[in-house]
């Protein structure tokens, strides 16, 4: 079965690197199989990297939000992750959605 994850990051400052790190270790024990789709709007250089990094593990596709599309609900950071899923064209049996809401 084909399976992915859509997850909205937002994660501002390295103090809180801990709770995307969370997400990514949970992933990493649990959901190694999935295509993971990431949008990360506004966030530190640290966590940008961090993705980079989990993707030697996971197959990870990830956006940096453009600014021009930024909002303060969070919104955006799903629309660049659902926007990488279309443009991946694939379709999967299973989607599961998460996000960073416990970084600010």
């Amino acid at each position: 079965m084909k399976k992915c994850i859509i997850f909205a990051s937002h994660i501002p400052h390295p103090n809180k690197l801990y709770v995307g790190k969370e997400s990514l270790d949970k992933f990493v024990e649990s959901f190694n199989d999935y295509d993971i789709y990431i949008g990360i709007n506004n966030s530190c250089n640290e966590w940008v990297e961090m993705v980079k990094k989990y993707s030697d593990k996971l197959n990870i596709i990830y956006e940096i939000t453009p600014t021009e599309l930024l909002d303060t609900s969070g919104g955006a950071a799903y629309q660049t992750a659902l926007r990488l899923l279309k443009n991946n064209n694939k379709k999967y049996e299973l989607y599961w959605f998460g996000h960073t809401k416990g970084a600010t």
